[in-house]
């Protein structure tokens, strides 16, 4: 499966992606993820670490409640604000 269309799946299903050291947890309330998924996960691991840390709006959890803190960043590429301020809470604990 390309990132992409992991992407478009982790949209649809509302999978969030929890970064955790070098790996990513999931979480999907009362939904089953397809291991086809799990294993796309697995394989593009770096690239969505990486997009998580950029807060890119691909990888933003709550699409709707966010929506209105995405702004443009320059070079074709959005971020979501809220999930950034989020990110940095996260890590300062």
């Amino acid at each position: 499966m390309t990132l992409e269309k992991l992407l478009d799946q982790v949209q649809d299903k509302h999978i969030i992606l929890q970064p955790r050291g070098d790996c990513i947890g999931t979480w999907a309330p009362n939904t089953c993820i397809p291991l086809t998924t799990r294993r796309a996960i697995w394989k593009h691991k770096s690239e969505l670490l990486h997009r998580i840390a950029q807060s890119d709006i691909r990888t933003c959890p709550s699409r709707d409640l966010h929506r209105q803190y995405y702004r443009y960043a320059g070079q074709g590429r959005f971020v979501c604000g809220m999930c950034a301020l989020l990110e940095k809470e996260v890590t300062r604990l």
